[in-house]
């Protein structure tokens, strides 16, 4: 049973309670943010058993219990769950996705241009289609619109930018046609797009594939210690998401960074650390580990000892020891279970102009490694090798079916290719929509 989650959300709720009132607010959305992408993930991995709940520790602080589906996949190293609330009036949707941790995993670190993003974009409309279903269902339940988070540590925590960046990008056109064709500013396909977006009413179950998408109120996405996504992952999140901010969907964006982890480094970039507050309030929260990478005081003290006593081999392999073992302690350690003092961690929102640019600096990697063609060529080669090794698994006919469903149905979402991007039925659709919405601002009162 996955009680390990439970009894982490417990100590963590524990240790929130120690803070000031202004710092427990911040600081309990990236303990959250932890807990799901690095405890809960890895705890279900290991534990997961049908038909049982799990308490998860949410970003206001209270524990809640939720129903768990394991997220069916081909490949064996893409390990994620869906988290539904269990209660009537709990509006959250978690998906979580494991990092790495067994072989298959491994092999699916050294795909180009970041870890995991062949396999996972070769499932992402299999992935895509269960986690409408179980939206769908919550919608029916609850008779409310939906808040998602996309959570993951390591290779999860790319996992997560890669589904929260392919699931904007369907919220986005799917909404816009809805709303296009309820004004009547589409006429292409317009017809088949109207039946498939039927508007759900109140207390029925939804009437297609995709109108859960039409049902999301708030995106979150957590990435802790994460490995970063190619650049036109990123490019592509960022223009839907401006879409879907201007619809009135409010997105956020929770990157935890620990000091001395050089694995959080690698990819090339991460979603949204671009974006203007008007799209998503990005947040940083940069954590002291006491594991220094091989800069800190530790590492030079004992490549400097090695130079004296032995040779230039010592020190290289000084250096390199040393920052193994840094960089792996920085990279499991879990932050929220003790206190944090003022001085260990620095909190940075896209809110304040003034920590903009840091937040890109620090979320827009550069690394050599996966921005250099030779490497690409190198990895390419190397997981051309080791990819036949992983065994694929069997899914389920049912979820196959409902993939079947959802990838008929969206298809005519890409007919009219970005019509609905044109800036000027953009603009006079929202112009449309703030004024019936202050229309029934007015009523109500």
């Amino acid at each position: 049973m996955p009680v390990a989650s439970r009894n982490k959300a417990l100590e963590i709720s524990k240790s929130l309670a120690s803070y000031a009132e202004n710092e427990r607010a911040t600081l309990a959305k990236f303990a959250s943010a932890e807990h799901l992408a690095h405890t809960v993930a890895y705890d279900l991995a290991e534990n997961y058993v049908a038909g049982k709940t799990i308490g998860i520790l949410d970003e206001d602080g209270i524990t809640r219990e939720y129903s768990i589906t394991p997220i069916e996949t081909e490949n064996p190293a893409i390990l994620g769950y869906i988290l539904a609330g269990t209660g009537a009036e709990n509006n959250r949707v978690h998906v979580v996705f494991r990092g790495t941790a067994c072989k298959a995993s491994t092999i699916r670190d050294l795909e180009y241009g970041g870890a995991g993003q062949e396999s996972f974009h070769a499932e992402k409309d299999l992935i895509l289609s269960q986690i409408a279903k179980v939206v769908g269902e919550r919608v029916s339940e609850t008779d409310m619109q939906q808040k998602i988070s996309f959570s993951g540590h390591s290779l999860g925590g790319g996992d997560a930018q890669n589904c929260a960046s392919v699931f904007i990008e369907a919220a986005s056109r799917i909404q816009a046609h809805k709303r296009y064709q309820e004004k009547n500013l589409l006429g292409k396909a317009g017809a088949h797009i109207k039946s498939a977006l039927t508007s759900r009413p109140s207390g029925a179950v939804a009437t297609s594939a995709h109108a859960p998408f039409t049902m999301i109120e708030e995106i979150t996405v957590n990435h802790v210690n994460s490995a970063g996504v190619p650049h036109v992952s990123a490019e592509r999140c960022n223009k839907h998401a401006k879409y879907l901010a201007k619809f009135g969907v409010k997105i956020n964006v929770r990157a935890l960074r620990v000091a001395g982890d050089g694995i959080q480094l690698s990819g090339q970039t991460n979603i949204l650390h671009d974006a203007n507050s008007e799209v998503a309030h990005v947040e940083v929260c940069k954590v002291e580990s006491g594991h220094e990478g091989w800069l800190g005081v530790k590492m030079l003290t004992a490549a400097t000892a090695a130079s004296y006593i032995l040779s230039p081999v010592a020190i290289a392999s000084t250096l390199g020891t040393l920052t193994a073992i840094g960089t792996f302690k920085a990279h499991t350690q879990h932050n929220f279970v003790q206190p944090l003092k003022n001085n260990e961690y620095l909190h940075l929102s896209n809110t304040n102009p003034e920590h903009s640019a840091s937040i890109k600096h620090s979320l827009s990697n550069k690394s050599i490694v996966d921005n250099n063609p030779i490497s690409h060529s190198l990895k390419k080669l190397a997981h051309t090798f080791t990819n036949p090794f992983v065994r694929n698994r069997k899914v389920s006919p049912n979820v196959l079916e409902h993939q079947k469903l959802f990838l008929s149905q969206y298809e005519m979402f890409k007919t009219d290719g970005d019509l609905i991007y044109n800036e000027k039925l953009f603009e006079e659709l929202v112009t449309n929509n703030r004024a019936l919405n202050a229309a029934q601002l007015g009523l109500s009162r």
